[in-house]
């Protein structure tokens, strides 16, 4: 769980809807960056409601507007 009480399976959740894992085929956490360059190549295709939902999960309420923001998802 995180600071917010959002358990880090719904991130896992969300992300594996969109192609994206959070953990390797032995079940450890693949390295973050690598999850955000995968999330970034993609980020492009996501509709403003599936952008929102990935942020939300990923940098929790307060800090969903500045995930959204992050210039190098956009690239």
């Amino acid at each position: 769980m995180d600071e917010e009480g959002l358990d880090i399976s719904n991130v896992d959740t969300v992300l594996k809807q969109y192609g994206i894992t959070l953990r390797n085929t032995n079940g450890t956490f693949r390295d973050t960056s690598k999850v955000l360059e995968e999330l970034s190549v993609k980020w492009k295709d996501f509709n403003s409601a599936q952008k929102s939902e990935i942020s939300t999960v990923i940098a929790g309420v307060r800090q969903r507007e500045n995930f959204l923001n992050d210039r190098a998802l956009m690239w």
